[in-house]
Protein backbone atom coordinates (compact mmCIF):
# COMPACT_ATOMS: atom_id res chain seq x y z
CA UNK A 1 0.00 0.00 0.00
CA UNK A 2 1.67 3.13 -0.62
CA UNK A 3 1.73 6.57 1.84
CA UNK A 4 -1.11 8.65 1.22
CA UNK A 5 1.60 11.39 2.49
CA UNK A 6 3.61 11.23 -1.22
CA UNK A 7 0.40 12.89 -2.62
CA UNK A 8 1.38 16.11 -0.83
CA UNK A 9 2.96 18.24 -2.73
CA UNK A 10 6.36 19.54 -1.70
CA UNK A 11 6.87 23.09 -0.21
CA UNK A 12 9.01 23.93 -3.00
CA UNK A 13 6.46 23.04 -5.84
CA UNK A 14 3.70 25.20 -3.83
CA UNK A 15 6.08 28.24 -3.66
CA UNK A 16 6.35 28.38 -7.12
CA UNK A 17 2.38 27.98 -7.59
CA UNK A 18 0.87 31.75 -9.20
CA UNK A 19 -1.32 31.89 -6.51
CA UNK A 20 1.01 31.55 -4.06
CA UNK A 21 3.42 34.04 -5.12
CA UNK A 22 0.33 36.22 -5.08
CA UNK A 23 0.12 35.69 -0.85
CA UNK A 24 3.88 36.39 -0.88
CA UNK A 25 3.37 39.89 -1.97
CA UNK A 26 0.97 40.67 -0.05
CA UNK A 27 2.00 38.66 3.11
CA UNK A 28 5.72 37.80 3.23
CA UNK A 29 7.61 35.36 2.29
CA UNK A 30 8.01 34.02 5.54
CA UNK A 31 4.36 34.58 7.01
CA UNK A 32 3.18 32.59 3.90
CA UNK A 33 5.85 29.62 4.45
CA UNK A 34 4.76 29.41 7.95
CA UNK A 35 1.36 28.95 6.67
CA UNK A 36 1.79 26.27 4.26
CA UNK A 37 4.42 24.25 6.45
CA UNK A 38 1.37 24.65 9.45
CA UNK A 39 -1.26 23.01 6.70
CA UNK A 40 1.01 20.46 5.32
CA UNK A 41 2.08 19.31 8.55
CA UNK A 42 -1.65 18.71 9.70
CA UNK A 43 -2.28 16.91 5.90
CA UNK A 44 0.46 14.53 7.05
CA UNK A 45 -1.05 14.16 10.75
CA UNK A 46 -4.13 13.62 9.26
CA UNK A 47 -2.73 10.97 7.06
CA UNK A 48 -1.23 8.79 9.77
CA UNK A 49 1.50 10.49 9.35
CA UNK A 50 2.78 12.29 12.77
CA UNK A 51 3.77 16.29 12.94
CA UNK A 52 6.48 16.19 10.28
CA UNK A 53 9.74 15.34 9.61
CA UNK A 54 11.83 13.91 13.02
CA UNK A 55 9.02 14.58 14.87
CA UNK A 56 9.28 18.49 14.72
CA UNK A 57 6.41 20.66 15.84
CA UNK A 58 5.35 23.63 13.85
CA UNK A 59 3.92 25.37 17.24
CA UNK A 60 6.49 25.03 18.38
CA UNK A 61 8.31 27.41 16.31
CA UNK A 62 10.93 25.25 15.32
CA UNK A 63 11.97 24.70 10.94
Amino acid sequence: MSDPRRRLPSMDSLLKRPEVGAWIDRYGRETVKDALRRALDGERSAAGGGPGPAGRDPRCGGG
